[in-house]
């Protein structure tokens, strides 16, 4: 079943009413048991604010879902509700868990919840677009990952954003947004031969889009094709005269003697973008897989 990774373990707000190995046991990721260990005894203890209890209700919600008890993962997002009204991550957990029950109804109305607390969450927004999906509502689902892509808050996790893109991408792929981030990704993870497919198919989709020809510009200039990333510099600042980045960087090619050398058409195949496989969804991390070469 097709799903993005939309939720991350919420930080337990540091506090001395419980010891600091409970706190580490309770946000830590990779092991859903001591997650479990963890958040159980800072629950149990009860010293910690409501505010503070509800994050650690939903970590333990979210490792019980890693280890498939849905039960109880919908129980301790529950609790996290309760204790908090406007904690977005208890809605968004329980979501997840109702959503792999096949409970897409009750699943709607949770991502639904996030969304009146903030229209622009991503997790919230990408969830909801494969309900849609999955209810048959194609135009909902496509407006709702266009939205969730384009305000993705993964920030420095590029690697594990890719297998979300490419999730999105095989939902609709005229998403440009979609290979756009994935390739911004692919050049901040130091791989800019695995950017530059994604850079090209996104502006192929969207020919005038300032920002996309500044990140393909970086990714050219990391390959060392210069007069080629001279050119979509120039090209974005024409566009955006505000994209003071690519107007510096353009400078600075400038003073070597970088001539801007439009890019010729791409070989056929060169544009054809790497798909993920074998990607691997759960609540509270996401598993990066590799991709084809």
């Amino acid at each position: 079943m097709l799903r993005l990774t939309i939720l991350c373990i919420g930080l337990v707000i540091g506090s001395q009413a419980s010891s600091a190995d409970d706190r580490q046991d309770c946000i830590q990721v990779a092991d859903p048991d001591l997650s479990i260990k963890g958040c159980s005894a800072i629950i149990t203890a009860g010293h910690e604010t409501a505010q503070n209890l509800a994050v650690a209700h939903s970590n333990r919600s979210s490792a019980y879902y890693k280890k498939g008890d849905l039960d109880h993962a919908i129980a301790d997002a529950t609790e996290a509700i309760k204790l908090d009204p406007k904690f977005i991550g208890g809605y968004v957990n329980r979501g997840v868990a109702f959503d792999t029950n096949g409970d897409y109804d009750h699943a709607l109305a949770d991502y639904n919840k996030a969304l009146e607390i903030n229209p622009a969450d991503a997790y919230a927004l990408g969830n909801r677009g494969l309900v849609y999906y999955q209810k048959g509502d194609l135009d909902r689902s496509l407006a709702d990952l266009d939205k969730a892509v384009a305000g993705d808050p993964k920030q420095g996790n590029f690697e594990a954003a890719i297998p979300d893109y490419a999730r999105a991408i095989e939902i609709n792929p005229k998403l440009a947004n979609a290979f756009k981030g994935r390739a911004w990704a692919y050049f901040k993870l130091g791989k800019p031969s695995q950017a530059l497919p994604d850079a090209d198919k996104s502006l192929e989709l969207r020919p005038n889009d300032a920002a996309t020809l500044d990140v393909r510009g970086r990714i050219l200039e990391a390959l060392g094709r210069n007069e080629e990333a001279a050119a979509d510099y120039r090209k974005a600042v024409a566009l955006e005269p505000a994209l003071v980045d690519a107007s510096r960087k353009l400078q600075n090619l400038e003073g070597k003697g970088v001539q801007p050398s439009e890019r010729p058409p791409p070989k056929e195949g060169e544009t054809k973008p790497l798909n993920c496989r074998n990607y691997v969804p759960s609540i509270g991390t996401t598993i990066a897989v590799p991709c084809d070469e």
